[in-house]
């Protein structure tokens, strides 16, 4: 394949990947809680990149072959152009924001592999750093009358970042029955995380990269608050997931962080780390999966215009 042929084939595959991508603007207009379901998922992010990626690039390669060796393509190449240049320009910039602002660039990172491995719940910790007055070490909370089996984020999956591990474990239970238990590990008072343990993952999390320290005036940025939960694999090794809702570390700007721990000589080590952001009253789902396929819609109109 030549240079010219191959930049051509480029444009081609672009041209209907936006079409492609277009028309998934659809899905999030007539059934939006399945869209936010599948890029938004807790654990499969193959759905996710499926639907964003991959049926887009397979679009693209079928409208190559379908115009590639027609004369159409001549007649408004050029137009093909504009529509790559403004995809390739929006994508890239969109993604950048999307890391920096979300934290991620296409879709929101899933849970560590290991949990999906739980065979077995140890314990279940309500946790937090904030005492009403000040900052101080990872302590253990009282539990309140929310019960973690009544599941927030089946109702609402962008919101419902506490839950994500509970969800898997319930998704899963049918194969492991002994994950089904978790609301009752969590009810349990004698089944909690011991303070040793919970003192070397503060320390562990407070030095840790991911913890944003806000932007100048937001004093509560540092706050924690969540769930420790110790489980165990198939191949008999303890784990304990830390997940955090953050303090605002901007306006309506929340951080949610994920720790994965493995026991090692009677120790929790750290062992993973993930950061991500959801806002609250603010720009909440602007980000590239959701905005994506209007732009591509919106490039796909501009272009039958043109041709008109």
């Amino acid at each position: 394949m030549s240079k010219q042929k191959f930049i051509d084939a480029i444009i081609l595959i672009a041209t209907g990947y936006t079409i492609a991508q277009g028309l998934l603007s659809l899905i999030v207009i007539f059934n939006r809680q399945i869209y936010n379901t599948i890029i938004f998922h807790y654990s499969d992010a193959w759905m996710g990149y499926h639907l964003l990626l991959m049926v887009p690039i397979l679009g693209g390669v079928t409208f190559y072959l379908w115009l590639h060796h027609t004369s159409v393509y001549k007649d408004i190449k050029a137009l093909f152009k504009i529509v790559f240049i403004l995809q390739v320009v929006f994508t890239i910039i969109v993604l950048f924001h999307n890391y920096f602002y979300w934290g991620y660039a296409c879709k929101r990172p899933t849970l560590f592999g290991e949990v999906q491995n739980a065979e077995r719940i140890i314990s279940c910790t309500r946790v937090s750093n904030y005492d009403s007055t000040d900052l101080q070490c990872l302590r253990q909370v009282a539990n309140t009358g929310k019960d973690v089996d009544n599941l927030y984020g089946r109702k609402d999956i962008y919101y419902g970042n506490d839950d994500r591990i509970f969800m898997a474990f319930e998704d899963k239970s049918s194969i492991e029955p002994l994950l089904h238990d978790f609301a009752q590990v969590y009810e349990n008072p004698e089944l909690k995380i011991s303070k040793l343990d919970l003192q070397y993952m503060n320390t562990d999390i407070m030095e840790s990269s991911i913890i944003d320290e806000g932007e100048v005036g937001w004093d509560t940025s540092g706050i924690l608050f969540g769930y420790i939960t110790e489980f165990e694999t198939y191949d008999n090794v303890r784990y304990a997931y830390a997940g955090f809702r953050g303090g605002q570390v901007s306006n309506d700007h929340y951080p949610f962080y994920e720790f994965l721990f493995v026991k090692r000589n009677q120790l929790y080590i750290l062992s993973k780390q993930q950061r991500y952001y959801t806002d609250v009253a603010g720009i909440e789902y602007l980000e590239y999966a959701i905005i994506s396929p209007f732009f591509s819609l919106f490039l796909t109109f501009f272009g039958m215009v043109i041709l008109v």
